[in-house]
């Protein structure tokens, strides 16, 4: 009983994760003065699709008495296997390629 709300819990955070590495980018951004116009167009889609993920995602959430069913947690499993390795990227590219040194 305890290892599925665990097991959702987890995937939340994880979620949860993703959407607070996108706001730490922005702010990160934000404080080095780099507007849109300087960020190279892929980094730009790769924010917006990884924000695309956490809105459609989070909401799956939002009701923890009835949590996503079993077809939708396969998928956010998934999805998720490919996001957190593009999430990783797309900090290289910021905070690498794009920072202030």
């Amino acid at each position: 009983k305890d290892r599925g709300p665990r097991f959702i819990s987890e995937l939340r955070e994880k979620v949860v994760d993703v959407k607070l590495s996108l706001i730490k980018i922005l702010r990160f951004l934000e404080a080095h003065e780099i507007g849109l116009a300087d960020i190279p167009a892929e980094v730009l889609d790769q924010i917006a699709d990884l924000d695309h993920f956490c809105a459609e995602i989070l909401p799956q959430f939002a009701d923890r008495s009835h949590p996503p069913d079993l077809k939708a947690i396969s998928d956010i499993r998934l999805a998720l296997k490919f996001v957190l390795p593009n999430l990783t990227r797309l900090e290289e590219d910021v905070y690498l390629r794009l920072g202030i040194e």
